[in-house]
């Protein structure tokens, strides 16, 4: 058959030393898929796109392996199907780590940023940087573990453990965050954002605290295991195990998206959820920070606006001798944006009178002076009194 791993088979009959178990695996393939419906709508309502995105592809991405186990029962010796059990089982608890991941960030924000041991910004990128590569390292290896170049498979899980190990590496430095971020809430308490403490000091908030610490211990120890599984390879004892394989890859995982669920962050939160979001809140600080406008409004203008094509802060110089006007604008113009109406007129010295303008002003003066002095010698002076009433 096509696709059949044939002599570099694992095992005698395929990839399984005994054929997976119906009953465990159909349900698992159950319980998985139940999740996946639950989380859209809870994403839906509460608006918690990336926490749901993250734990229904996680969920279905599991299913999705458990089925791949059931199809190897029918078909042992099948690449395509073994490929898609271990992209499933191994990939799916990737994203659900990346649910739990995108809780801490909120969590530190709400007690406020002065509290946190890091900022919860760098918190948010370095752990979705954490699930890229163990992504990335897994995705290889898996490709690696299905099809091998040779005979060997060794290094198909090998490249799984080391993504495993640096899973496991991002939970524990997730628990030593959330630790000491704790023990400051009991030193500092005179630090704590009062703004949502209605929030923070509700039973629904101290229930979801605690059901995030548990799911991130479920997926440490599923982590510890896996690595462990891999490291003696696809040949070996724990991998063969379909028993401890279905609890310890199956329920183990299924009980940390459950716990992750049911308080959900945005039942718990509600309208805090999105201000308490690491890089929005981040660009709220951002504006905050921001110095305010100085006093001269042409020194830092709002973009869009535009001063007058003829402005210039030295009012002569608004518009050059050499400058090309049109006929009707013979004249400055009656004001510039930024200026006021009527500027004070500039006080210039008036020019020395050549002597011909000094002759024509003079005799200017004297014929008027000389038409004024006739007009008074013509006039006859008014009497006062009537001489006869006087005497």
């Amino acid at each position: 058959m096509a696709g059949d791993c044939g002599s570099v088979c694992p095992m005698a009959d395929g990839f399984y030393s005994a054929k997976p178990n119906i009953g465990a695996n159909g349900a698992l393939v159950a319980l998985f898929a139940a999740l996946v419906p639950l989380c859209l709508f809870y994403g839906l309502r509460y608006r918690t796109i990336i926490f749901s995105g993250f734990l229904s592809t996680g969920s279905l991405l599991t299913a999705l392996g458990f089925l791949g186990r059931l199809l190897l029962n029918s078909t042992p010796t099948s690449q395509g199907y073994f490929l898609l059990s271990l992209l499933g089982t191994v990939l799916g608890p990737v994203f659900i780590t990346g649910a739990a991941f995108e809780a801490l960030p909120h969590i530190l924000n709400v007690y406020g940023e002065r509290l946190s041991p890091i900022r919860p910004w760098i918190v948010a990128i370095a752990l979705y940087t954490a699930c890229l590569v163990v992504g990335l390292l897994e995705l290889i290896g898996l490709c690696l573990a299905a099809f091998p170049p040779g005979m060997d498979r060794k290094s198909g899980t090998s490249l799984i453990a080391g993504g495993l190990g640096v899973q496991l590496l991002a939970l524990v430095g997730f628990t030593a965050i959330h630790a000491w971020f704790r023990m400051g809430l009991r030193t500092r308490r005179a630090d704590i954002d009062p703004k949502h403490a209605a929030l923070y000091e509700s039973a629904r908030f101290r229930r979801f605290l605690l059901s995030t610490q548990l799911a991130v211990l479920l997926l440490a120890g599923y982590s510890t295991y896996r690595i462990a599984e891999m490291a003696q390879g696809v040949a070996g004892s724990l991998f063969q195990n379909q028993y401890v394989t279905c609890v310890l890859d199956g329920l183990v995982v299924w009980l940390a998206a459950l716990l992750l669920l049911l308080p959900h962050p945005g039942y718990t939160f509600r309208a805090a959820w999105g201000p308490t979001s690491a890089f929005r809140h981040r660009k709220r600080l951002q504006r905050r920070r921001t110095p305010p406008t100085p006093l001269n409004p042409m020194q830092h203008r709002p973009e869009g606006y535009k001063a007058h094509a003829r402005y210039d802060p030295n009012i002569r110089a608004q518009i050059s001798p050499t400058s090309q006007r049109s006929p009707r604008a013979s004249e400055p113009p009656a004001s510039s944006p930024g200026l006021p109406s009527h500027p004070k007129a500039s006080l210039r010295t008036s020019p020395m009178p050549s002597p011909t303008e000094t002759m024509q002003t003079t005799g200017t003066i004297e014929n008027r002076t000389s038409l004024k002095a006739e007009r008074k010698s013509n006039v006859p002076p008014k009497r006062l009194v009537e001489e006869d009433t006087l005497w």
